[in-house]
């Protein structure tokens, strides 16, 4: 059967530029592919950080007026309203003082998640004023976290007193699993 492909010209130029086109078209498909799949993890991405940022805003009414029942209340609220996300609100020393999941309260944040990645996230919000995010997979579950330093500021001093820059730290974790599993 080779030999009848060698002695034709024809046949030559036409399998070369079979096997050319087809790697032409599978190069194309792999670069559409990881472009599709780098702009679901941006969107992703910028949906969960707008999230957070409004759940920030839901519980930041009662904490500015010392409300505690009003701040666990907003809490058990957003747990209620959304159960693919948790929220931790840490103190200075990585504690967590509330959450949508009320059997974490008072335990140590990095107890909780003692994955590396996670611990190196949450305790640099804690020791200087930044907002960080991280993709990653807990317990084979795709998360996406955001943490969103809590500042000092003059509207805290009245129970927080005016030492501590950094107050604590909102975490805010996104269960991604159904979306990350139509990316793969």
């Amino acid at each position: 059967m080779f030999e009848f492909i060698r002695e034709r010209l024809n046949l030559k130029i036409l399998l070369l530029m079979g096997v050319i086109s087809l790697m032409i078209f599978s190069i194309l498909v792999i670069f559409i592919a990881h472009g599709h799949k780098s702009a679901l993890i941006k969107q992703i991405s910028l949906s969960c950080s707008q999230k957070a940022e409004l759940m920030k805003l839901a519980i930041e009414k009662p904490m500015l007026t010392g409300d505690d029942e009003g701040t666990k209340k907003e809490f058990s609220l957003l747990a209620q309203k959304d159960k693919t996300t948790s929220i931790y609100l840490t103190n200075c020393k990585g504690n967590v003082s509330y959450s949508t999941k009320s059997d974490d309260v008072r335990k140590n944040f990095d107890s909780l998640f003692p994955q590396k990645d996670i611990i190196n996230l949450v305790s640099s919000g804690l020791k200087e004023i930044k907002h960080a995010q991280l993709m990653t997979r807990i317990k084979n579950k795709d998360y996406f976290i955001r943490t969103i330093s809590i500042k000092n500021e003059p509207a805290c001093y009245h129970c927080h007193g005016s030492t501590q820059p950094v107050l604590g730290e909102m975490i805010v974790m996104q269960d991604i699993t159904e979306t990350m599993a139509g990316v793969r």
